[in-house]
């Protein structure tokens, strides 16, 4: 999926037990976000969407790699990377 900076990203964590169900780790998730300047865009606790699963939306306001860790006290960790690119088609 190409991703264009100026656009909205959907992220995505799912936590899984050791059987692969889908469960809720036991403290908060808090996302981390990294942008292309190195310097921290996002560190927030993020919202459950269903069992196991949580998003963030991100927008990639600049060309470059972001960086993501999803992360509860308890030890879980979800983490990442996507690149946005320039736009560079006219309209």
């Amino acid at each position: 999926m190409a991703i264009d900076e100026g656009e909205t990203v959907v992220l995505r964590a799912e936590f899984r037990d050791d059987s692969g169900a889908l469960t809720d780790p036991s403290t908060p998730v808090e996302v981390t976000v990294i942008g292309p300047s190195g310097t921290i865009d996002d560190a927030v606790t993020v919202p459950k969407q269903s069992p196991g699963v949580f998003e963030h939306k991100v927008d990639a306001t600049a060309a470059g790699k972001y960086e993501f860790k999803f992360v509860s006290a308890d030890g879980a960790v979800e983490q990442g990377d996507f690149y946005a690119s320039r736009d560079t088609t006219d309209t």
